[in-house]
């Protein structure tokens, strides 16, 4: 899978690449979770049946850091996971935006206009509620309309909801799910258990005890929680959540660098 960034999307340096055609969805997907599945899969029947390339936009932050940081909860997944998704799930190519100030004031018709002669854009796959742009004023009608204008075709799917739950899935309703550690319902709208890569975060151990701290994923409420680390193995243990920190008992378990942490559920 080969992974750019906007500023090699927007020199055009890659045309070659893309002169089959592409076959995109956009969006953060931070997760990424089940209600995104249907726009991947709308992704690869179109590139299997058009014979084009099959990607990934999307963004090294999410936007609600930038506009609304104060009430952020954190991230569902780090970048690295979410591009080893990508990788696993069997996309062609992923663009990574920083969306930054600069970013954020691009217009709409302007952003798909370089998306579509940079990536001989031939589809695009999004939710019905998709928005972008500057202050998300692009929308379904204005895309569609300016598709038509640049040869490309568009599909938008209606929200997912979650079965024998009463709301849609979404990652908002996933950060707040997680922070309320009701990770029965995180695993079924992720399609897998809610796990920590813990790879840029420090560690201090003293008298025992590993403090893992600088996590930018969001952590549940504090309390004492059932786990699986992952060391050099999987290792189920507890571990206590305080104050936006991981605190790991060592005196049973000798263990290295932890890698990733499982959430399984609350004691």
């Amino acid at each position: 899978m080969k992974i750019f960034n906007w500023a090699e999307i927007t020199s055009g340096k890659f045309s070659n690449f893309f002169k089959r055609g592409t076959s995109v969805t956009i969006g953060c997907f931070d997760g990424p979770h089940c209600g995104h599945k249907v726009l991947f899969d709308d992704v690869f029947e179109f590139a299997k049946k058009n014979k084009t390339l099959k990607g990934i936009v999307t963004f090294s932050k999410s936007s609600l850091l930038t506009k609304n940081s104060d009430n952020f909860l954190g991230d569902i997944a780090t970048l690295n996971q979410r591009l080893s998704f990508f990788k696993k799930y069997g996309f062609d190519f992923v663009v990574v935006i920083d969306f930054n100030e600069e970013f954020s004031k691009i217009l709409g018709e302007t952003f798909f206009k370089i998306l579509s002669s940079n990536l001989n854009l031939k589809f695009l796959a999004e939710g019905i509620d998709f928005k972008c742009g500057f202050k998300g004023l692009y929308s379904k009608n204005e895309i569609i309309n300016l598709s038509n204008e640049l040869n490309f075709l568009c599909k938008f799917e209606d929200l997912v909801h979650l079965e024998n739950y009463d709301f849609r899935i979404s990652s908002s309703i996933i950060r707040k799910e997680i922070k309320n550690a009701n990770f029965k319902s995180v695993e079924k709208m992720l399609g897998r258990k809610y796990e920590l890569d813990l790879k840029d975060c420090q560690f201090y151990i003293s008298k025992n005890i590993c403090k893992i701290s600088c996590i930018n994923q969001i952590l549940p409420e504090d309390g004492i929680y059932n786990v699986i680390l992952n060391t050099y193995r999987n290792l189920r243990s507890c571990l206590e959540v305080k104050s936006n920190s991981i605190l790991v008992d060592l005196t049973f378990n000798k263990i290295s660098r932890i890698r990733s942490i499982i959430f399984i559920n609350k004691e």
